[in-house]
């Protein structure tokens, strides 16, 4: 059983947040030489990226071309201090396929704002689409077995408002994201798996996302290199069948190099932690892993 990963989202957040927080870490001891320079006015930019996970399991390709009309930069340290941006992307899993389209914009350095809208194709194979009668119907690892072979070709629309703060104190980061998304699958259901949550949601159904993170960084020789060490919590409430999922757990950023041959900021990221409560999996033990990278 192949199911979303999630871990697409998060690391582009978490890159976006690190590169601006970087650079302004570095304070009096910011290297100022031609080899950093102050980002482009307008610039085109692609991310590119393989994640996985465990528990359930999941595995995706996701790849993204953006541009990004900035607004304000910090003389001082070469970070962005405004911006708007616009974007599409494709996400590739074996079971489905996910185009999408964004805008983002930066009112303030400790703010952004996003709005993005995303198709999803399923190819009715790997638990893509699965149906179930009830809300309270269990979709644990076993029922998922016993229902290979029964998924629906289908597709969905999907779209969502992300807000994210983040603040910086000291060698320490916090960051919280809260997602509300809202969904429409074009199949008579009556509910069915949502992978990239692991919940079950109705025909027309939402989901409310709220994501707090704490890094510690021990390391940062550079703006485009760094290591964020720290606890993670999660929680995931649905609107129609009122499933509700917290997880708390410790997440890895690191950021060795600012280049790799053609690539910017090769960064891997991993987050492990356990379900405090879940419809099917308390107690359960989960894991994500990613490797990514940017090109300009």
């Amino acid at each position: 059983m192949i199911h979303r990963p999630l871990l697409a989202k998060i690391i582009g957040g978490v890159l976006l947040c690190l590169v601006v927080t970087s650079r302004a870490a570095h304070g009096e001891e910011a290297d100022r030489s031609p080899t950093h320079p102050p980002p482009s006015v307008d610039r085109f930019f692609g991310f590119f990226g393989v994640f996985g996970r465990a528990n359930p399991v999941g595995l995706a390709l996701v790849t993204s071309v953006d541009y990004r009309r900035v607004f304000g930069v910090d003389a001082r340290e070469g970070y962005e201090t405004g911006y708007a941006e616009a974007g599409a992307s494709v996400l590739v899993a074996p079971d489905y396929l996910e185009p999408g389209v964004h805008v983002e914009v930066l009112p303030a350095p400790f703010a952004i704002l996003r709005v993005e809208a995303n198709a999803f194709r399923f190819f009715g194979t790997l638990g893509g689409l699965l149906r179930f009668p009830t809300r309270g119907s269990t979709f644990d690892d076993d029922t998922f077995a016993r229902l290979r072979g029964q998924e629906h070709v289908a597709w969905a629309e999907r779209g969502a408002a992300v807000g994210t703060l983040r603040f910086k104190a000291g060698r320490f980061l916090l960051r919280n994201e809260t997602t509300v998304a809202l969904y429409h699958f074009n199949d008579p259901g009556p509910y069915l798996y949502e992978g990239e949550y692991d919940t079950l949601l109705a025909r027309d159904d939402g989901i409310l996302v709220d994501r707090l993170q704490v890094f510690f960084i021990p390391w940062n020789p550079s703006p485009d290199r760094i290591l964020l060490v720290g606890p993670a919590y999660e929680v995931t409430r649905t609107f129609e069948t009122h499933l509700n999922r917290e997880r708390v757990g410790g997440a890895v950023f690191w950021m060795p190099m600012e280049t790799l041959g053609a690539v910017k900021r090769p960064q891997l990221f991993a987050n492990v932690g356990t379900n405090i409560t879940d419809p099917n999996r308390t107690g359960g033990v989960f894991g994500i892993v990613g490797l990514a990278a940017e090109v300009e």
